[in-house]
Formats: structure tokens, C-alpha cells, sequence
């Protein structure tokens, strides 16, 4: 074959190999677009007078107040009695095994209240609520009309902050249902996610009358409400009669963000569901808002997981990418081995090193002892660790003390696993090291769903090695939509190494 013919040749390959991924590219984009707002939550309010929407939890605080069915289609709470001071009543939907999944981190809430004006009955929507025991407790945002306001409030362990309002808009005077909007989302910031509201407060019971108020607004505090929680309604009476009644109707909750399956962040020093698993000289703990591995020794193993077999063992958990934020330090000079990183589907631990479960593991390598810094990609298959690839770093990629930030990818292509892991110091990934991007091939490969969480490992002399976890975040990945989309990533798959 002459010289041309190979040019000739290898231009075609080359075109072909473009265009191959130009198509994979096209029908990834597409793919992870297709997910539209999906409703998760409606609640019409009929029922008998008395009753309670199924997983519905109630609190008032006096023998005066009630939060119920009214038997007419709403949902009232009213006051009862004319006894002297306030009168508080909430209720909320309160199932805690759909409302920790990251479905009901960023919603939209849609109630429509019916309003007297007047300055005494304030009344509106709660959202992201949790560990709410009474109408002084818990954590969640709280939209409402007061008088000629509409005031936006932060409920940190009951404790109630006005962080926004506003009385500009026509009159509220005249009584007739309207509807109120809530929707809240993160806006990703290193440690604590900021949070985005916007209230809209509507003349009608649609979204087509005119909005006559309205709240946008982010929460940058530390105190900001991040994790996902329960929505609902509350009602406060200041002084007044009995007969004073606020009522509801149609509760709706929209998922605007689908893909994401979990989010914690760890604050009040709780994780929403989580196992931790040890061995040797190690402290697990929840603490300052992080998850962290404490006073690591020489050989310590600890694992992080998040405890929801029923959720983490379905379908979306087999395709997915973890996040997480992670500063480590082995507290002295020279003073041995810390390797630490991410989880992805992990089924069958019942130990840190009793030779049971399996998982992918990527960690990064911070040695001291020995100068070894590296970021590693593991298969652990019944407890058993096999190395799919190294890749050497310095010390400067893996510093004490700093923000890393880590991704890790796994998604099924062809009966086989593509897995794609990388850290950056920046938490757009705009200056990446450490990337391994491989398909493993073996016959022991992990092709199901499972759990996601953290592992520690301490070495080469360690004594008192510490390792925390922050914004630890899952997401599905959603599977090619079409033939030629998975002909394209086969296409794709070939130019990786395979393992």
C-alpha cells in the first residue's frame, strides 16, 4: 500500500472518528436535556370535616386552633376560641422516605389561599421543612401574606428571620382565593449552597392573572435551608375573636431539577440518612457542618454510605455522578498517608475490611511519608481491592487543608461500565488533574445500582489524620435515547483504554 493510500486512509478514520463523536456529543446533550419539571406531590383536600391528607404531620399551639380537612374541599385552619395571644397552626406533608430524595430539594410549590387582608391572619406556604416537631421547631422557608405584605421568612430551629419583603402591588383587601408560588433552588457555593426564592403572588387562581406581588431573592447565610424537606401550610393569628379561618386549596409541588437524586451538606451536624463503617484507630463524626473521618491511625478504614437500600438499590442509581467537596490534613510533617474520595454503587458492606461488599472507589493520594501523591481508580469486588489505573500527582494537587473538589462518573455502555473520575482546586472544574476515564471490561465488573458515600483510608505511619466531607451531591445520568446515540458511544468507547 503506498504512502498516499495510508494518508488517504487515515484522513477517512480521522473524519469518521470526528464525526462519530460529534454524534455521541449531539445525542449526550440531548439526552440530559430531556428531563422536564415533573409533578411529585398534589393534594386536592377532599375528605371528611376533621381529617388529615394521607402523611400529612399537624401542630398547633392552643386548644384553639385547628389544621384539618374542612369537609368542603380546603383545607382550613382556624381559630376556635377567642383566647387571648397568637394562635398557630401548620400542617405539611411529612414523609420523610420521599421527601429526603433530592426530588424535593428544588421545587415549586402552588397553593391557592384565600386572604382577608387583614393584618391579624397571616397565612401561606412552607417549604423544605424538616425535623419540625411543633410551630417552634424545625427548618424551612415560609412564604405569607400579612397584611398588605408579602414577607419571606427563615426558620432555623424554629427560630423565624425576615429575609425579604414586599408591599408594592394592587390592594389585598377583597377576599377571593389566589394563587401563591414558591420556587426554591441552590446556587452552588464551596462549603454551604446559597438558595435562590422567588415568590410570585397572583390576582387569580392561575398563573395567567396578574402577579400583584412579588419576592426574588437568594439566601447567601450560613443559616440558608439546603436539604431537601417537606411542603406545606401554616397560619398565624395575632389576637382577634374565634371564627378568624384561613383556607387552602390544590397544593401542588413540581420537581425542577429531576436528575438529582441526593444532596446533603450536613448542617446542625446531621446527615439525612447515612451508615458509617470502621476499622481500626479512627473517629467517625458529623461535625461543623461536614461529615469527617477524625484522628486517623496507620491502617484506619472508613466508610461513609448513604443508608436507603430501598431508594440506592433501583435503576437511576446504576448511572450516575457523585460530587463532593474535600479538604483532608495528616496534622504533622512527614507524618505518613492519607487517601480518601468518592463511592459509587456500593452494595454489601456490612464492614470496613470483613471482606464484604462491593463498590468503585476514587481517592486521591496525599503521602507524605513516602512522597507519593496520586489519584487511584478501585474495583472492590466482596471486599477485595483491584487497581484500574494510577495517575501521579504532586504535592501541590493535593494540599492539607484546601477545598478538592471531586467527580465521579459511572454509567453503563454495551454491558460494560464507563467510568470517568477527576479533582480540581476550583469547584467549576476549570483546571482538572487527576482524571482517569476508563471502561472496565472484566467479567466481575459492577453493572447494578447502589449506594454512594466516602472512604478514608489511613497509612505509612499516620497518627492523627483527619478528612472531612462537604456538598455531597448525586445525580442520574440518563441512558442513550437512541440506536445511533449508542452506536456513537460504542464508537466513543473504543478510543478509551479498557481494563
Amino acid at each position: 500500500m503506498s504512502d498516499s493510500t495510508r494518508r488517504g486512509m487515515r484522513v477517512q478514520c480521522d473524519l469518521y472518528v470526528c464525526t462519530v463523536m460529534a454524534l455521541a456529543i449531539a445525542v449526550l446533550c440531548a439526552a440530559s436535556s430531556v428531563h422536564a419539571d415533573t409533578v411529585v406531590y398534589t393534594e386536592a383536600f377532599t375528605g371528611a370535616d376533621g381529617a388529615q391528607p394521607t402523611d400529612f404531620s399537624t401542630f398547633t399551639n392552643t386548644a384553639g386552633m385547628v389544621s384539618q380537612l374542612d369537609g368542603a374541599g380546603e383545607y382550613e385552619q382556624a381559630r376556635v376560641n377567642s383566647d387571648p395571644g397568637g394562635h398557630t397552626a401548620l400542617g405539611f406533608y411529612d414523609n420523610t422516605d420521599v421527601t429526603d430524595l433530592g426530588a424535593w430539594r428544588d421545587v415549586t410549590a402552588d397553593v391557592l389561599l384565600r386572604y382577608s387582608g387583614g393584618a391579624a391572619n397571616r397565612n401561606g406556604v412552607l417549604i423544605r421543612a424538616r425535623d419540625v416537631a411543633g410551630t417552634s421547631s424545625g427548618d424551612y422557608y415560609h412564604a405569607r401574606v400579612e397584611g398588605e405584605s408579602l414577607i419571606l421568612y427563615r426558620v432555623v430551629n424554629g427560630s423565624f428571620t425576615s429575609i425579604a419583603s414586599t408591599n408594592t402591588g394592587a390592594s389585598l383587601g377583597s377576599i377571593h382565593d389566589r394563587l401563591l408560588r414558591v420556587q426554591v433552588a441552590n446556587v452552588p457555593n464551596p462549603g454551604s449552597d446559597h438558595v435562590n426564592l422567588q415568590v410570585n403572588l397572583y390576582d387569580g387562581t392561575t398563573d395567567a392573572a396578574a402577579v400583584i406581588r412579588t419576592i426574588n431573592f437568594t439566601d447567601t447565610s450560613s443559616s440558608a435551608v439546603t436539604r431537601a424537606g417537606g411542603v406545606g401550610l401554616r397560619t398565624y393569628f395575632d389576637g382577634g375573636s374565634s371564627g378568624l379561618r384561613a383556607t387552602f386549596d390544590d397544593l401542588t409541588v413540581t420537581n425542577n431539577r429531576p436528575n438529582l437524586l441526593w444532596y446533603d451538606d450536613y448542617p446542625d451536624s446531621s446527615a439525612i440518612r447515612n451508615e458509617f463503617f470502621t476499622d481500626g484507630v479512627i473517629t467517625p463524626e458529623l461535625t461543623g457542618g461536614k461529615l469527617q473521618f477524625d484522628d486517623i491511625g496507620n491502617g484506619a478504614r472508613g466508610l461513609a454510605l448513604i443508608d436507603y437500600d430501598a431508594e440506592t438499590s433501583t435503576t437511576p442509581w446504576a448511572n450516575v455522578k457523585a460530587t463532593t467537596m474535600m479538604r483532608l490534613n495528616t496534622n504533622g510533617t512527614n507524618n505518613g498517608q492519607i487517601s480518601a474520595g468518592l463511592v459509587l454503587r456500593e452494595s454489601g458492606t456490612t464492614g470496613a475490611n470483613n471482606g464484604t461488599g462491593d463498590f468503585y472507589h476514587y481517592r486521591l493520594v496525599h503521602g507524605e511519608d513516602n512522597n507519593t501523591y496520586a489519584a487511584q481508580l478501585y474495583r472492590v469486588n466482596n471486599g477485595a481491592f483491584t487497581l484500574l489505573d494510577n495517575v501521579t500527582l504532586s504535592m501541590a494537587d493535593v494540599p492539607e487543608s484546601e477545598n478538592i473538589f471531586l467527580s465521579f462518573l459511572a454509567i453503563n455502555e454495551a454491558g460494560n461500565v464507563h467510568l470517568v473520575a477527576k479533582a480540581s482546586l476550583d469547584q467549576m472544574f476549570n483546571e482538572v488533574f487527576g482524571e482517569i476515564d476508563i471502561i472496565d471490561i472484566r467479567a466481575n465488573r459492577i453493572l447494578g445500582p447502589g449506594a454512594a458515600g466516602f472512604r478514608a483510608f489511613g497509612g505509612g505511619g499516620l497518627s492523627d489524620g483527619v478528612v472531612n466531607f462537604d456538598n455531597f451531591t448525586v445525580i442520574s445520568i440518563p441512558a442513550p435515547m437512541a440506536l445511533p446515540g449508542a452506536l456513537a458511544l460504542m464508537a466513543l468507547a473504543a478510543l478509551r483504554r479498557r481494563v
